[in-house]
């Protein structure tokens, strides 16, 4: 491993803060959504949650990036089809 990714694994969050991040993206998204739900209604059911996601696996490790996935996909599934 170079130096640069040794600094950048290093700045990567985990344990509970990596899973608290992704909780609070999910949760934004989720609350956004719902916000414009009456302009989507059916449709872009997971774009904000994907967005989540790709906040979350730039800052935290892998497996708070499966919470946020995991999340995502059942907050959309339930509430928007």
């Amino acid at each position: 491993m170079t130096s640069e990714q040794e600094e950048t694994k290093s700045r990567m969050l985990v344990g509970t803060r990596a899973y608290a991040l992704a909780a609070v993206c999910v949760g934004v998204a989720l609350l956004l959504r719902l916000i414009l739900d009456s302009l989507w209604a059916d449709r872009l059911p997971f774009g904000l949650f994907f967005l989540a996601v790709i906040v979350v696996t730039q800052f935290a490790d892998a497996k708070a990036t499966v919470f946020a996935i995991v999340a995502g996909f059942l907050l959309a599934d339930w509430f928007f089809f």
